[in-house]
């Protein structure tokens, strides 16, 4: 059984995923993964003081959980192949549509 914090948290490639998210915000920004998903929520709805940006924040977070949820039942149930570029792609998609909406 896969845990929720290895899915969406410390999984190799959602690892790399996060990393990839926060360089959008400041290549200078490094951060310890939290060990669960709740202190990572709030780890991320603390990167910013300014409130409107703080909710482009939380919508990120909301995009990543989502695509990531996403490609993994289509990995599983669907038998598609894991594309990193895809993924982020999606993410970014899914975020502007929901910030646009």
């Amino acid at each position: 059984i896969e845990s929720a914090q290895h899915l969406f948290i410390s999984c190799n490639l959602v690892y790399q995923i996060w990393l990839e998210c926060y360089m959008w915000k400041s290549e200078d920004l490094h951060l310890v993964m939290p060990n669960s998903l709740d202190a990572h929520f709030w780890q991320n709805k603390g990167l910013s003081n300014s409130r409107g940006e703080c909710a482009i924040w939380l919508v990120i977070w909301s995009a990543v959980i989502f695509c990531v949820w996403k490609l993994r039942n289509d990995a599983i149930f669907r038998q598609e192949s894991v594309d990193k570029k895809k993924l982020v792609e999606d993410i970014k998609f899914v975020s502007w549509s929901w910030l646009n909406s």
